[in-house]
């Protein structure tokens, strides 16, 4: 609720450990992103119905990309409420979910204005998940129905294909359950958890390759792909292992037995440590599981105070480019977050 909420984003020093400047941002702050050459940062808004352009180096706000080009969303009473975002490899171009509303918003960064907005032809759905290719040449957005699995035909979870020459949709693909995570991996390929599945799809055609089913119970949460040992790591929230799967063939190799709650994974930039975020769940409070990737045993565990508990599958897990620090949010009557050393 922007309206009684903080409205401000904290910047923190990881090494410090502490908040060394303050933003204020009406409108409720969202996703925020940073451009690959680290100068500029942008923020997504609940209910201002623009993006916030934010100056690294001053944290102060020097921009914003108005949006008035897409008009009020489809949810009643609703300004669009903004999410995601990813950004072009060359850094030129930002795109930018609209979540109540049925487009992906096209925006120029030198022009500082947003271009178009890539209308998805649906309704009464919302979208959240967004990610493109290393290549830079397709954007997968998922938008999915307002209402519960299961769904019917017109009604389905629809993952939808943009090129991004044209920014225009050239295909998508309907899935009968809810999709929680995608991921393109240094493969190039992008895996789509959610349901009982992983589905592989060929970023260049569009494509589905496979489907790699995982006999869990409730929906699998997250996927990461362990660099140079071909072998990937999938959780699920009702469930108490990771799973290690061969994503070439499907094959399950091992489970690791973690706990109830398997929410969010990242691995260190090397891939030799995966960190595993744990929900709260109807045994404990969940944590933080740590993984040695080669062995595949866990070798350590963050536990979560009596007053905390784990968040779930929404809830940041993130790995500092450099590998020495690790960002895990989680939940408790007001939001905190932790700032988690690695050694390196």
């Amino acid at each position: 609720r922007p309206e009684v909420g903080i409205n401000k984003v904290f910047v923190i020093d990881l090494k410090a450990r502490a908040v060394t400047s303050e933003i204020s941002v009406p409108g409720g702050p969202n996703w925020i992103r940073v451009l690959p050459d680290g100068q500029l940062a942008y923020l997504s808004t609940t209910s201002a119905q623009k993006v916030v352009v934010i100056d690294v180096s001053s944290d102060a706000v020097v921009g914003e990309l108005s949006l008035d080009v897409l008009g009020p969303g489809n949810m009643p009473g609703h300004k669009t409420d903004l999410r995601n975002i990813v950004f072009h490899p060359n850094g030129k171009r930002a795109y930018v979910v609209a979540w109540d509303a049925d487009a992906i918003l096209v925006a120029d960064i030198n022009a500082n204005r947003v271009v178009k907005a890539i209308h998805l032809a649906v309704t009464d759905m919302w979208g959240r998940l967004i990610a493109m290719t290393p290549d830079g040449k397709r954007v997968y957005a998922g938008r999915e129905p307002w209402a519960n699995p299961p769904w019917d035909e017109g009604q389905k979870f629809r993952l939808f294909v943009i090129d991004t020459e044209t920014n225009s949709v050239v295909s998508d693909i309907a899935f009968d359950h809810r999709v929680l995570y995608s991921h393109v991996g240094p493969d190039g390929l992008l895996y789509v958890v959610g349901g009982s599945k992983v589905t592989v799809i060929d970023t260049l055609t569009g494509r589905v390759t496979r489907d790699i089913s995982i006999p869990f119970q409730g929906d699998l949460s997250c996927i990461a792909l362990i660099p140079n040992l071909s072998k990937a790591y999938v959780t699920g929230l009702m469930h108490t292992d990771v799973v290690v799967i061969a994503p070439e063939s499907g094959a399950i190799l091992k489970r690791i037995d973690i706990g109830l709650g398997g929410a969010r994974i990242v691995t260190t930039p090397d891939g030799s440590v995966a960190y595993v975020s744990r929900s709260n769940n109807s045994v404990d409070k969940g944590g933080l599981v740590i993984i040695d990737t080669t062995s595949d045993k866990v070798i350590g565990r963050i536990d979560t105070q009596p007053e905390e508990y784990g968040a779930g599958y929404l809830a940041p897990l993130v790995i500092t480019p450099d590998g020495k620090y690790l960002w895990w949010q989680f939940s408790q009557p007001k939001f905190k977050i932790i700032e988690v050393v690695i050694s390196s």
